[in-house]
């Protein structure tokens, strides 16, 4: 909301000093005269905005839209005159406009919803990059898909009629029969069908993730969705300085586009996995490099970071003809980027893997010692174990509803049930670990059918893949389980918002408030979030929450933070700001329902006196606040 939008009514009123207003042949009291403009002004800022009429979208000067605009509001707004819109119009411009004839109020209207840009110039863009995309780019990936997908079917049935053919052969029992070449060759038709029935299940989740992300943009089987959200997307762009269409479209550009990647080069998944976390660290010093460098600056140096890994296709080709020069590859890797320090730092400091931090740590010795044999062996069954642990996390908050600890759940149920409480989790992790990994290295592992000498290059190579694959599983619980978030969220919270006090009243009051109203976003590299003020609530005064921040930190500072959170002085605060949202009837979107449900959870608590009077006053403005929704 502009902020000149709050002094609308008062700059109005201001105008006139009259008990009587005369407007367009009626007459109005100034009560039923603000009410009106009010009323109008709520109606250009909140219902205007979202107008998606064909017209809006066809007339081509700012002139026209605002007429077509001044009608749409005459037909809408009770009592609403050409002269009542244009005190409301010019009330909320800024002061330099000039308003010599009514062309100059259509205008105006327009610049007051902050339109720099006329949708009809925006509009045929916005189709054409669609059609790009979501037709052509999407038909390609599809047809794509089907042709691989019918392509590893027909192999699978190669295969099977082969290990068919041997099972199904006439028995021998002579003396002299070697079994070595059947055995081997039935060996190899049951790797082949696991090998291809993974590629399989790995493409399928890949189209069937591409299709949902598709379809969080809209509807893309229904026209009139299609047209709805092309129109609502066309205005938000108009309101920017200079329209960016690419932005919109490029995450979905880049999904088909990797699904592409992924059908004709199936090792895709696999390397990434591996460098996963060199990637996001690389993002995350880019970020950080915009505050102090140029942008150019701050790419080419992500690039410089990112050059010491070789091309996927030449380790994949490695892997293929060349072992040796693979595991020096991969050696390289873990040594340039310090994936081993890291990865201690990260197991040492990772809430939720608190209960298993010793057996991870015991296992980064065993490779740094050599002890590739046993390495193998055991950490398999410690990443089911950290993906156990990052369920258990994720639906940490869910079980104070409904209680369920997925104790039988397998790897695959484990991963599915992350899916399932969106935990976040990365997608390219879910292709590889529910499919790849759970596959042909969980179940080989479990089922005892891993041999190797310590001392050979396979069991080498194969420690520095599993190695990898736990850096990357330990860094995304860090980056998406909820404990960590909750951990990260309290720590330094009051020390943070001290730095940029400026005031006498407590500085951690301000953001308090936004996150109990839903409105603060939190910004990481990674990620724009928007944490529940219910909760925010559990996190800052639950026993269960206080036992797990106690596991890996003192508790002092969330006790400090509680005890500001449950104050007097902050609940005045909130009452304050409640009081001016329903005296001007302003703003009052921006606060989350689920403010409410807090407030009423919180008579529950043991607090003051005092605090649950105000809690009281609360209680009854967020009321008065809902009621205008």
């Amino acid at each position: 909301m502009n902020p000149t939008v709050l002094f609308c009514s008062i700059a109005v009123l201001r105008c006139c000093g009259l008990n009587k207003i005369p407007i367009g042949g009626l007459s109005m009291t100034s009560e039923e005269f603000q009410s009106k403009c009010v009323q109008i002004s709520h109606f250009i800022h909140y219902e205007l905005s979202n107008w998606i009429d064909l017209a809006v979208f066809t007339q081509n000067s700012f002139e026209d839209l605002g007429e077509l605009y001044y009608q749409h509001i005459l037909s809408h707004v009770d009592m609403a005159s050409i002269d009542l819109i244009n005190r409301v119009v010019k009330a909320d411009s800024p002061k330099s406009f000039i308003f010599e004839q009514q062309a100059d109020y259509y205008t105006a209207l327009c610049k007051l919803m902050r339109l720099k840009s006329l949708p009809s110039a925006v509009f045929p863009s916005m189709q054409q990059k669609f059609n790009s995309i979501f037709v052509q780019l999407y038909t390609q990936a599809k047809q794509t898909y089907i042709s691989k997908i019918n392509q590893i079917n027909s192999q699978l049935l190669l295969a099977k009629q082969q290990s068919n053919s041997i099972k199904q052969a006439t028995p021998s029992l002579s003396f002299l029969r070697d079994l070595t070449s059947d055995e081997d060759t039935l060996l190899k038709a049951c790797s082949d069908c696991n090998m291809l029935r993974t590629r399989k299940e790995m493409l399928e989740f890949g189209m069937n993730y591409v299709d949902t992300k598709l379809f969080e943009f809209c509807d893309i089987n229904d026209p009139q969705k299609i047209t709805e959200t092309l129109s609502y997307e066309t205005l938000k762009l108009c309101k920017t300085s200079s329209p960016n269409i690419d932005f919109i479209f490029s995450p979905y550009q880049d999904y088909l586009d990797l699904l592409l990647d992924d059908i004709n080069r199936s090792y895709l998944i696999f390397f990434k996995i591996k460098v996963y976390t060199i990637i996001d660290n690389g993002r995350s010093r880019c970020r950080q490099l915009f505050y102090t460098k140029s942008e150019n600056d701050a790419v080419l140096e992500y690039k410089n970071y990112l050059s010491k890994i070789p091309k996927f296709d030449v380790l994949n080709q490695q892997k293929a003809t060349a072992p040796s020069d693979y595991n020096n590859s991969l050696a390289q890797i873990v040594s340039d980027y310090s994936l081993i320090n890291e990865l201690k730092e990260n197991i040492n400091k990772c809430v939720t893997l608190r209960h298993r931090k010793n057996l991870l740590s015991k296992a980064v010795t065993l490779f740094e010692e050599a002890e590739y044999d046993i390495f193998n062996n055991f950490v398999p069954i410690q990443i089911e174990g950290a993906f156990a642990d990052f369920l258990t996390d994720a639906t940490t908050f869910t079980r104070f509803t409904h209680m369920d600890i997925y104790t039988n759940a397998v790897l695959k149920d484990k991963i599915k049930l992350l899916e399932d409480h969106n935990s976040n989790i990365y997608p390219e992790a879910i292709e590889y670990f529910k499919f790849y990994f759970n596959n042909l290295i969980r179940n080989k592992i479990a089922h005892g059918k891993y041999s190797s000498n310590s001392d050979s290059l396979d069991s080498s190579i194969f420690a520095h893949e599993l190695l990898m694959d736990l850096c990357t599983l330990v860094h995304m619980i860090i980056r998406r389980s909820e404990t960590e978030k909750m951990y990260r969220f309290i720590h330094g919270y009051k020390s943070y918002y001290e730095k940029f006090s400026t005031e006498d009243k407590n500085p951690v009051f301000e953001p308090l408030f936004n996150d109990m109203t839903g409105k603060k976003t939190i910004h990481t590299y990674d990620a724009l979030e928007n944490y529940r003020p219910i909760q925010v609530t559990y996190w800052l005064i639950n026993p269960y929450y206080e036992k797990i921040y106690g596991q890996v930190d003192d508790t002092t500072e969330l006790l400090a933070l509680r005890n500001d959170f449950l104050s007097k002085e902050f609940w005045e605060f909130v009452l304050e700001r409640l009081n001016d949202i329903t005296s001007t009837g302003w703003d009052y979107i921006s606060v989350s329902d689920e403010f409410l449900s807090v407030v009423k959870g919180l008579f529950k608590c043991n607090l003051s006196h005092d605090v649950r009077n105000i809690l009281g006053n609360v209680h009854a403005a967020l009321v008065k606040i809902k009621s205008f929704h």
